[in-house]
């Protein structure tokens, strides 16, 4: 009789466990079970449902930035989402410089910048620690911004960009390889 009792007050705590704190279950099946397998199963049961969390979390960003607009070439996809580039740039025409962060002047620098670009309609968002545009689609893969007298145009490659700027009878060109 006490083998009873303890199994129906281990039934008892076991069922009042469930209701008052709902998990997430398995797919259900009939198996015959003991009451000495119960904790066992339940242990089971919880580290066997897939984790939601990770697929969010994988599926995310392609919705945030476009990647999964169909009408986007595989160079713009390549280059869709958050990726951080080693830019190199370098002046080609005309008697001028960039100013780099330190204050001085150079005709050409490189460094890794972390940039995310978004594609939306026939335009393409480029924001990063050196930038923030919205430039629009001209042919493919090339998109073109224009701001004051200087005209940039953005090629999207398989690694990365080109962009050409251009202002005056300046020109530079800035590779963008993608590195992570």
């Amino acid at each position: 009789m006490k083998k009873i009792v303890i199994t129906l007050l281990i039934c008892v705590i076991v069922l009042a466990c469930n209701i008052s704190y709902p998990q997430p279950q398995a797919p259900e099946t009939t198996v015959p079970i003991s009451t000495n397998d119960v904790a066992s199963i339940e242990t089971e049961e919880i580290t066997s449902i897939p984790s939601t969390e990770t697929a969010e979390a994988t599926e995310m960003p392609n919705e945030n930035y476009g990647c999964d607009d169909p009408s986007l070439t595989p160079e713009e996809v390549a280059n869709c989402g958050q990726h951080v580039y080693a830019i190199e740039g370098n002046q080609v025409a005309g008697d001028c410089y960039y100013k780099l962060d330190d204050g001085s002047h150079a005709q050409s620098f490189s460094r890794v910048e972390t940039i995310t670009i978004t594609f939306d309609s026939g335009t393409v968002e480029t924001i990063g620690e050196k930038r923030d545009t919205i430039s629009i689609r001209t042919a493919q893969n090339s998109y073109e911004f224009i701001e004051d007298d200087t005209v940039t145009i953005t090629t999207f490659r398989l690694d990365g960009w080109i962009d050409e700027f251009t202002w005056g009878d300046c020109k530079d060109i800035e590779t963008a390889t993608i590195i992570q």
